[in-house]
């Protein structure tokens, strides 16, 4: 089946026909792509994604040609996880995850524009003073100039990535659910 792979892509290369392929990374591990191949490697494939119109890299040991009538020879290697659940608010992204949350440990604090999840010191019951994770959306942004005599709030607009989550800016909500899970996932349980 690898050998098939390779000199299907080789093929596509010189005739610049896309090649139908399920690909078991990247965000939508499993989905068939068409990909028009532009350089192969060792291990990996330059290709135009037709699904995003990007070239991309793809790693060859988790892509397969798709035949119709056969199964994927990979999902078994490479299992297809359930989509973590997008909320459509902060309020129900709280209600939603809470119990994960302090299932791990965390305890979890909804503010009005702001989630944060505190730890317990050490020694005690004692919540500590300082968030360790928050996800928080702050609208607009300003510039604060000294005028010579006092500090002064100037050039107050709409920020293009509202959402923060832990030092990372995001302008989706979605993109800052997914990357405040990550991080409360590798820091686990505290």
């Amino acid at each position: 089946m690898a050998n098939d792979l390779i000199e299907t892509l080789l093929e596509s290369i010189s005739t610049k026909n896309p090649v139908r392929v399920r690909y078991f990374g990247g965000s939508s591990p499993g989905m068939e792509r068409d990909i028009i191949p532009t350089r192969l490697f060792k291990e990996k494939v330059k290709a135009v994604c037709l699904i995003t119109d990007k070239e991309k890299m793809f790693f060859l040991k988790k892509m397969e040609l798709v035949v119709h009538g056969e199964s994927s020879v990979l999902s078994e290697i490479y299992p297809i996880k359930p989509p973590e659940p997008i909320f459509e608010n902060l309020n129900d992204f709280y209600e939603g995850r809470k119990a994960e949350w302090e299932s791990m440990g965390w305890i979890p604090i909804l503010e009005e524009n702001q989630l944060l999840l505190y730890r317990k010191a050490k020694r005690g019951n004692k919540i500590l003073k300082n968030a360790s994770m928050f996800i928080r959306f702050e609208e607009m942004t300003s510039d604060i100039v000294f005028d010579g005599e006092k500090m002064v709030e100037q050039n107050i607009r709409k920020r293009i990535r509202p959402w923060t989550v832990t030092g990372h800016t995001f302008g989706l909500f979605s993109k800052a659910q997914e990357k405040f899970v990550e991080l409360v996932r590798e820091l686990g349980p505290v």
